[in-house]
């Protein structure tokens, strides 16, 4: 009932799919698909090909984390030192 919802389909439609009484538009797999969070092509993906995907998307995650914290980490440094106070000179 709540994939039907999400998916904005009917919950009957979904239950004659399941059923195999009814096969999905392009369109309604489209929906399905965004409704599981699942990248289409990944429906059709063999196990190996959804490793190197995985391995791909976590390589692209870590990389964009590790992105953000060193960036953040500068400008923080960096408000630091332009609000550090002067040497005084004797």
């Amino acid at each position: 009932m709540e994939l039907a919802s999400i998916a904005d389909l009917s919950p009957n439609f979904l239950n004659e799919m399941e059923h195999e009484k009814k096969w999905p538009s392009i369109e309604t797999f489209a929906k399905l698909m965004r409704a599981l969070s699942i990248e289409p092509v990944l429906f059709f993906a063999s196990e190996s090909m959804i490793k190197v995907y995985d391995a791909q998307l976590l390589k692209t995650e870590l990389t964009d984390l590790i992105t953000t914290v060193v960036n953040e980490r500068m400008e923080r440094y960096i408000s630091n030192f332009q609000t550090a106070p002067e040497p005084r000179e004797e």
